[in-house]
Protein backbone atom coordinates (compact mmCIF):
# COMPACT_ATOMS: atom_id res chain seq x y z
CA UNK A 1 0.00 0.00 0.00
CA UNK A 2 1.73 3.39 -1.05
CA UNK A 3 1.74 5.95 1.75
CA UNK A 4 0.43 9.24 1.25
CA UNK A 5 3.71 11.92 0.34
CA UNK A 6 1.94 14.66 2.61
CA UNK A 7 1.45 12.55 5.70
CA UNK A 8 4.86 11.28 5.47
CA UNK A 9 6.33 14.59 5.26
CA UNK A 10 3.98 15.10 8.32
CA UNK A 11 5.63 12.01 10.00
CA UNK A 12 8.88 13.42 8.98
CA UNK A 13 7.82 16.75 10.36
CA UNK A 14 7.11 15.23 13.81
CA UNK A 15 9.75 13.58 14.42
CA UNK A 16 11.68 16.34 13.76
CA UNK A 17 10.52 18.05 16.58
CA UNK A 18 10.68 15.28 19.15
CA UNK A 19 14.09 14.02 18.61
CA UNK A 20 15.15 17.95 18.69
CA UNK A 21 12.41 18.57 21.95
CA UNK A 22 14.52 15.61 23.41
CA UNK A 23 17.96 16.66 22.61
CA UNK A 24 16.66 20.01 24.44
CA UNK A 25 16.34 17.83 27.57
CA UNK A 26 19.38 15.78 27.03
CA UNK A 27 21.07 19.19 26.84
CA UNK A 28 19.84 20.74 30.33
CA UNK A 29 20.79 17.82 32.14
CA UNK A 30 23.89 17.61 30.45
CA UNK A 31 26.24 19.56 32.88
CA UNK A 32 24.19 18.55 36.20
CA UNK A 33 24.41 15.42 38.73
CA UNK A 34 22.82 12.81 37.28
CA UNK A 35 20.58 10.16 39.08
CA UNK A 36 22.37 6.73 37.75
CA UNK A 37 21.35 2.80 37.76
CA UNK A 38 22.91 -0.24 35.84
CA UNK A 39 20.82 -2.83 34.18
CA UNK A 40 22.85 -5.25 34.16
CA UNK A 41 25.63 -5.88 37.04
CA UNK A 42 28.96 -4.82 37.19
CA UNK A 43 28.23 -1.34 36.54
CA UNK A 44 27.49 -2.10 32.66
CA UNK A 45 23.97 -0.50 30.49
CA UNK A 46 24.19 2.93 32.66
CA UNK A 47 20.54 4.52 32.85
CA UNK A 48 19.98 8.17 33.93
CA UNK A 49 16.71 10.16 34.79
CA UNK A 50 17.61 11.83 31.23
CA UNK A 51 17.51 9.22 29.43
CA UNK A 52 14.12 8.34 31.17
CA UNK A 53 12.78 12.15 31.11
CA UNK A 54 13.89 12.13 27.18
CA UNK A 55 11.63 9.23 26.95
CA UNK A 56 8.56 10.27 28.95
CA UNK A 57 8.88 13.45 26.74
CA UNK A 58 8.88 11.62 23.33
CA UNK A 59 6.00 9.23 24.30
CA UNK A 60 3.74 11.55 25.86
CA UNK A 61 4.09 13.76 22.16
CA UNK A 62 3.57 11.06 20.24
CA UNK A 63 0.38 9.17 21.92
CA UNK A 64 -0.92 12.86 22.04
CA UNK A 65 -0.55 13.20 18.10
CA UNK A 66 -1.25 9.45 17.44
CA UNK A 67 -2.84 7.95 20.13
CA UNK A 68 -3.18 4.73 17.48
CA UNK A 69 0.01 4.31 17.05
CA UNK A 70 2.31 1.67 18.70
CA UNK A 71 5.34 2.98 20.24
CA UNK A 72 8.43 1.31 21.44
CA UNK A 73 11.25 2.60 23.65
CA UNK A 74 14.41 0.93 24.48
CA UNK A 75 13.59 2.15 28.17
CA UNK A 76 10.27 2.01 28.74
CA UNK A 77 7.22 -0.56 28.36
CA UNK A 78 5.59 -1.08 24.91
CA UNK A 79 2.59 0.57 23.97
CA UNK A 80 0.35 -1.58 21.35
CA UNK A 81 -1.64 0.65 19.48
CA UNK A 82 -5.30 0.19 18.44
CA UNK A 83 -3.67 0.41 14.64
CA UNK A 84 -0.90 -1.93 14.43
CA UNK A 85 0.27 -0.57 11.20
CA UNK A 86 2.65 2.33 11.97
CA UNK A 87 5.41 1.90 15.20
CA UNK A 88 7.74 4.57 15.70
CA UNK A 89 10.90 3.15 17.65
CA UNK A 90 12.76 5.60 20.02
CA UNK A 91 16.44 5.72 21.58
CA UNK A 92 15.93 9.02 23.78
CA UNK A 93 19.89 8.29 24.72
CA UNK A 94 22.15 6.24 22.60
CA UNK A 95 25.62 7.35 24.01
CA UNK A 96 24.77 6.99 27.55
CA UNK A 97 28.55 6.23 29.01
CA UNK A 98 29.39 9.38 26.45
CA UNK A 99 26.86 11.78 27.67
CA UNK A 100 27.84 10.68 31.62
CA UNK A 101 31.34 11.25 31.04
CA UNK A 102 30.76 14.68 29.35
CA UNK A 103 31.96 13.07 25.40
CA UNK A 104 29.63 15.26 23.14
CA UNK A 105 28.72 12.07 21.19
CA UNK A 106 25.45 11.27 21.66
CA UNK A 107 21.97 11.19 20.01
CA UNK A 108 18.31 10.70 20.37
CA UNK A 109 16.49 8.58 17.76
CA UNK A 110 13.07 8.66 16.25
CA UNK A 111 12.23 6.01 13.55
CA UNK A 112 9.15 5.72 12.20
CA UNK A 113 8.58 2.06 10.83
CA UNK A 114 5.16 1.44 8.80
CA UNK A 115 4.52 -2.91 9.06
CA UNK A 116 8.33 -3.07 9.18
CA UNK A 117 9.13 -0.37 6.70
CA UNK A 118 11.41 2.49 7.98
CA UNK A 119 9.44 5.71 6.44
CA UNK A 120 10.44 8.53 8.85
CA UNK A 121 13.31 9.14 10.84
CA UNK A 122 15.24 11.75 12.50
CA UNK A 123 18.48 12.11 14.92
CA UNK A 124 19.48 15.11 17.08
CA UNK A 125 22.96 15.21 17.83
CA UNK A 126 24.49 17.29 19.85
CA UNK A 127 27.82 18.61 17.52
CA UNK A 128 27.85 18.00 13.75
CA UNK A 129 29.96 18.72 10.30
CA UNK A 130 28.45 22.39 10.81
CA UNK A 131 29.75 22.76 14.44
CA UNK A 132 26.79 23.00 16.33
CA UNK A 133 23.93 20.75 17.16
CA UNK A 134 21.53 19.54 14.77
CA UNK A 135 18.75 16.53 13.55
CA UNK A 136 19.61 14.30 10.66
CA UNK A 137 16.10 13.47 9.07
CA UNK A 138 14.61 12.17 6.21
CA UNK A 139 11.45 10.31 5.16
CA UNK A 140 10.87 7.61 2.37
CA UNK A 141 10.78 8.93 -1.32
CA UNK A 142 12.95 12.32 -0.07
CA UNK A 143 16.33 13.19 0.55
CA UNK A 144 18.50 12.75 3.82
CA UNK A 145 18.96 16.30 5.26
CA UNK A 146 21.03 18.04 8.30
CA UNK A 147 18.06 20.64 9.32
CA UNK A 148 16.87 21.01 5.96
CA UNK A 149 20.28 20.76 4.36
CA UNK A 150 20.70 18.00 1.97
CA UNK A 151 23.41 15.48 2.72
CA UNK A 152 25.15 12.55 1.14
CA UNK A 153 27.24 9.31 1.87
CA UNK A 154 30.76 9.15 0.91
CA UNK A 155 31.27 8.52 -3.07
CA UNK A 156 34.21 6.65 -3.13
CA UNK A 157 33.71 3.47 -4.69
CA UNK A 158 36.15 1.36 -2.45
CA UNK A 159 37.17 2.04 1.22
CA UNK A 160 40.14 5.04 1.09
CA UNK A 161 43.12 4.14 3.78
CA UNK A 162 42.71 8.23 4.68
CA UNK A 163 38.95 8.18 5.46
CA UNK A 164 36.88 7.24 8.46
CA UNK A 165 35.71 4.23 9.34
CA UNK A 166 32.83 2.75 12.08
CA UNK A 167 34.25 -0.10 13.75
CA UNK A 168 32.53 -2.29 16.63
CA UNK A 169 35.24 -1.72 19.46
CA UNK A 170 35.71 -5.35 20.00
CA UNK A 171 36.03 -5.91 16.46
CA UNK A 172 39.32 -6.87 16.71
CA UNK A 173 38.58 -9.62 18.39
CA UNK A 174 35.23 -11.04 16.84
CA UNK A 175 35.92 -9.96 13.01
CA UNK A 176 38.43 -10.16 10.25
CA UNK A 177 38.53 -9.07 6.76
CA UNK A 178 39.92 -10.67 3.89
CA UNK A 179 41.04 -9.02 0.79
CA UNK A 180 42.15 -5.40 -0.09
CA UNK A 181 39.99 -4.78 2.82
CA UNK A 182 41.85 -6.63 4.99
CA UNK A 183 45.00 -4.44 4.09
CA UNK A 184 43.32 -0.99 4.23
CA UNK A 185 40.09 -0.78 5.68
CA UNK A 186 40.25 2.63 6.64
CA UNK A 187 40.98 5.13 9.51
CA UNK A 188 38.94 3.23 12.21
CA UNK A 189 37.10 5.08 14.89
CA UNK A 190 34.65 3.65 17.27
CA UNK A 191 32.52 6.44 18.99
CA UNK A 192 30.20 5.00 21.29
CA UNK A 193 26.89 5.70 19.59
CA UNK A 194 25.42 3.55 16.83
CA UNK A 195 22.74 6.46 15.77
CA UNK A 196 25.56 9.42 15.95
CA UNK A 197 27.85 6.85 13.22
CA UNK A 198 24.92 5.84 11.13
CA UNK A 199 23.58 9.46 10.91
CA UNK A 200 27.89 10.72 10.40
CA UNK A 201 27.56 7.52 7.64
CA UNK A 202 24.78 9.35 5.92
CA UNK A 203 26.13 12.58 5.43
CA UNK A 204 29.46 10.94 4.17
CA UNK A 205 31.62 11.86 7.71
CA UNK A 206 32.16 7.85 7.68
CA UNK A 207 32.57 6.13 4.34
CA UNK A 208 31.04 3.15 6.06
CA UNK A 209 30.33 1.38 9.50
CA UNK A 210 29.81 -1.93 10.75
CA UNK A 211 27.65 -2.69 13.93
CA UNK A 212 27.28 -6.23 15.96
CA UNK A 213 24.18 -6.97 16.51
CA UNK A 214 22.72 -3.86 17.36
CA UNK A 215 19.10 -3.62 19.12
CA UNK A 216 16.56 -2.16 16.71
CA UNK A 217 16.00 1.36 18.59
CA UNK A 218 19.73 1.54 17.72
CA UNK A 219 19.39 1.40 14.04
CA UNK A 220 15.75 2.40 12.83
CA UNK A 221 15.95 5.78 12.30
CA UNK A 222 19.64 5.43 10.86
CA UNK A 223 19.02 3.01 8.31
CA UNK A 224 16.66 5.01 6.73
CA UNK A 225 18.65 8.14 6.74
CA UNK A 226 21.36 6.24 4.76
CA UNK A 227 19.09 4.72 2.12
CA UNK A 228 17.61 8.25 1.36
CA UNK A 229 21.18 9.76 1.22
CA UNK A 230 21.92 7.50 -1.45
CA UNK A 231 23.26 4.66 0.83
CA UNK A 232 22.67 0.95 1.35
CA UNK A 233 22.20 -1.17 4.60
CA UNK A 234 22.77 -4.19 4.32
CA UNK A 235 21.40 -7.27 7.25
CA UNK A 236 23.15 -10.73 8.30
CA UNK A 237 20.75 -11.63 10.25
CA UNK A 238 23.12 -14.76 12.19
CA UNK A 239 26.46 -16.46 11.72
CA UNK A 240 26.92 -17.82 8.28
CA UNK A 241 23.68 -16.33 7.48
CA UNK A 242 23.26 -14.30 3.52
CA UNK A 243 23.53 -10.81 3.67
CA UNK A 244 20.60 -8.72 1.76
CA UNK A 245 19.45 -5.14 1.94
CA UNK A 246 17.79 -4.30 5.22
CA UNK A 247 14.68 -2.61 3.74
CA UNK A 248 12.31 -4.04 6.57
CA UNK A 249 12.61 -4.65 10.18
CA UNK A 250 11.31 -8.78 10.53
CA UNK A 251 10.01 -9.24 14.11
CA UNK A 252 10.80 -12.06 15.95
CA UNK A 253 8.02 -14.80 16.38
CA UNK A 254 6.23 -14.36 20.03
CA UNK A 255 3.42 -16.11 21.19
CA UNK A 256 1.43 -13.29 22.38
CA UNK A 257 1.74 -10.94 19.18
CA UNK A 258 2.98 -8.31 21.26
CA UNK A 259 5.96 -6.09 20.17
CA UNK A 260 8.01 -8.23 22.27
CA UNK A 261 9.09 -9.73 18.21
CA UNK A 262 10.46 -6.62 17.46
CA UNK A 263 12.65 -6.47 20.51
CA UNK A 264 14.17 -9.29 20.01
CA UNK A 265 14.97 -8.47 16.43
CA UNK A 266 19.08 -8.70 15.87
CA UNK A 267 21.65 -9.23 13.27
CA UNK A 268 24.90 -7.35 12.00
CA UNK A 269 24.38 -4.36 10.00
CA UNK A 270 26.61 -2.86 6.91
CA UNK A 271 25.85 0.35 5.84
CA UNK A 272 27.60 3.17 2.92
CA UNK A 273 27.54 3.78 -0.61
CA UNK A 274 26.25 0.66 -2.16
CA UNK A 275 29.49 -0.65 -3.78
CA UNK A 276 31.24 -0.45 -0.39
CA UNK A 277 28.49 -1.85 1.38
CA UNK A 278 28.85 -4.94 -0.39
CA UNK A 279 32.29 -5.11 -0.33
CA UNK A 280 32.84 -4.77 3.00
CA UNK A 281 29.87 -7.35 4.00
CA UNK A 282 31.00 -9.77 1.50
CA UNK A 283 34.72 -9.33 3.39
CA UNK A 284 33.61 -9.92 6.50
CA UNK A 285 34.84 -13.12 8.46
CA UNK A 286 34.65 -14.78 11.63
CA UNK A 287 37.48 -16.02 13.03
CA UNK A 288 37.46 -19.64 14.11
CA UNK A 289 38.05 -19.69 18.18
CA UNK A 290 38.22 -23.53 18.97
CA UNK A 291 39.13 -23.49 22.17
CA UNK A 292 36.18 -21.31 23.16
CA UNK A 293 33.81 -23.94 24.23
CA UNK A 294 36.94 -24.92 26.45
CA UNK A 295 37.01 -21.79 28.31
CA UNK A 296 33.39 -20.93 28.54
CA UNK A 297 33.30 -24.23 30.53
CA UNK A 298 35.87 -23.22 32.68
CA UNK A 299 34.38 -20.13 33.54
CA UNK A 300 31.66 -21.82 34.57
CA UNK A 301 33.63 -23.82 37.10
CA UNK A 302 35.44 -21.20 38.15
CA UNK A 303 31.52 -19.51 39.16
CA UNK A 304 31.29 -22.56 41.83
CA UNK A 305 32.20 -22.32 45.46
CA UNK A 306 35.60 -23.00 45.69
CA UNK A 307 36.06 -24.67 41.94
CA UNK A 308 32.97 -26.99 42.56
CA UNK A 309 34.20 -27.92 46.12
CA UNK A 310 32.18 -27.01 49.07
CA UNK A 311 33.63 -24.79 51.79
CA UNK A 312 33.63 -28.09 54.47
CA UNK A 313 34.92 -30.36 52.03
CA UNK A 314 37.96 -27.78 51.50
CA UNK A 315 38.14 -27.41 54.93
CA UNK A 316 38.44 -30.96 55.78
CA UNK A 317 41.64 -31.62 53.24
Amino acid sequence: MALDAAFLAELEARAVGYARGAGDILLRHFDSSLEVRYKSGGKHDPVTNADRESEEYLRAAISAAYPDHSILGEEGDDHQGSGTDFLWVLDPLDGTTNYLNRLPFFAVSVGVLYRGEPVAAAIYVPTSGLLQEGVFHARLGGPTSLDGNPVQVASNPTPQPSQLTSLPAHYWRRMRFSGEIRRAPGEVRALGSIALELALTASGTLQYAIFDFPRIWDVAAGVLLVKQAGGLALLQPGRGRPWAPLGRFEPRPVKDGSLGGYRKWSGTVVVGNPEIAWAVATSLRRPVRILAPVRAALRRVRQLPLWGRSPSEAQGE
